[in-house]
């Protein structure tokens, strides 16, 4: 029988997986999992990594480039009351 958790509860989920390519350029995973609850069958998607390529790998020759600095947000023109802006 499978493990049953109280109404409620939570628990840690550990996932291995293998990467059948020595470099995963922006190849995305997605965890899923299916579960019954009160008798009826049931999934959640459970998020993942959108780029693998951000990821060091030791086969993989070329490392992934650290995030330089975040540019600041465009200025925008100051819209003053009673002016449109333009």
């Amino acid at each position: 029988m499978p493990d049953t958790l109280p109404a409620g509860a939570a628990t840690w989920l550990t996932v291995t997986f293998s990467v059948l390519t020595p470099c995963p350029l922006e190849q995305s995973v997605r965890f899923q999992v299916n579960y019954s609850q009160a008798g009826k069958l049931a999934d959640a998607d459970l998020g993942g990594f959108s780029n693998l390529g951000e990821v060091p790998y030791t086969r993989c020759s070329a490392s992934p480039t650290p995030p330089g600095p975040v540019p600041p947000p465009p200025r925008l023109p100051e819209v003053r009351p009673g002016s449109t802006g333009a």
